[in-house]
């Protein structure tokens, strides 16, 4: 599903990941995020942070222009444990922002690159291979 159909399908919510059994260890894996900016107009203080676990890793942008992507950062996330997502810039005076979306990275997405849609109303997480979670609302 190529990104115009993930933002055509309309919002949808994530399960839980499943949990780990009983002794079992959980597993670490890697990918990467960016963030774009589809507001149509420039935005500053762009902070994005992704938390899994003991794992945060951030993205931050003094401004982005329209259609403009962040640095790519680094995803850490592992098995057993949800992902969440914190949200926040500034657009016109107004600051819109967002604390701990669920939207899960699995394992089969590693090591592929998570894209956070910033809109003037809502964002999306983009993820590669499994469900995304789309139009968020700040």
């Amino acid at each position: 599903m190529d990104t115009n159909e993930r933002l055509q399908s309309g919002c949808c919510e994530k399960p839980d990941k499943a949990p780990l059994a009983a002794g079992v260890a959980a597993t670490a894996y890697n990918g990467t995020f960016t963030v774009v900016n589809g507001t149509g107009s420039t935005i500053s203080n762009v902070t994005v942070t992704h938390t899994c676990a003991s794992f945060t890793d951030t993205v931050v942008a003094v401004s982005l222009a329209p259609g403009q992507a962040s640095n790519t950062q680094t995803l850490r996330a592992q098995t057993g444990s949800n992902d969440y997502w914190t949200v926040s810039f500034q657009i016109n005076g107004q600051t819109k922002t967002r604390k701990d979306k669920q939207c899960n990275y699995e394992q089969s997405d590693a090591p592929g690159t998570c894209v956070i849609a910033l809109y003037a109303e809502n964002f999306s997480v983009l993820i590669p291979n499994t469900s995304s979670c789309l139009n968020n609302h700040y």
